[in-house]
């Protein structure tokens, strides 16, 4: 799949499979690669069978700790997980940090930290995340010009 394709990806978001599927495509490692399933479970505490199962939508029903742990891992709000609220405009936001990982260059994982951190993890976190590190852009693209 290519770049373009990528970015063409749809997710069922009414789903929990959806909705894990496009963590998994938004918050990419350092090399623009997803993190595997033994990746997030060593992380996570989640066996690496309980991420494949939610994310292939085998399981359907997941416990409230995998829920957090996945939330956690991410930086995500725990209720886009669920489905509860504000499900599409959470994922644009999703799309538009990808874009800016990729670009900057760092773990999505390491944005997920930064935002559990940094707020209570509603979508209104993920957008001045997503402000602050256009901003961080900006610096150092006028930095390596200046050089």
């Amino acid at each position: 799949m290519t770049e373009s394709d990528a970015a063409e990806e749809t997710f069922a978001l009414d789903t929990y499979a959806g909705r894990v599927s496009l963590l998994f495509h938004c918050f990419p490692k350092k090399n623009g690669r997803k993190f595997s399933y033994q990746e997030v479970a060593a992380a996570t505490g989640i066996s690496k069978a309980s991420v494949g199962n939610l994310k292939n939508g085998v399981n359907t029903n997941p416990s409230a700790d995998v829920i957090i742990a996945l939330a956690m891992f991410f930086g995500v709000p725990a209720d886009f997980i669920l489905g509860l609220r504000n499900v599409e405009k959470t994922a644009a936001e999703l799309r538009h940090l990808r874009e800016i990982i990729l670009l900057a260059g760092i773990n999505g994982s390491d944005l997920g930290k930064f935002s559990a951190m940094s707020s209570d993890g509603t979508s209104t976190s993920l957008e001045n995340i997503a402000r602050i590190l256009a901003a961080i852009q900006q610096v150092e693209a006028g930095r390596r010009s200046s050089t």
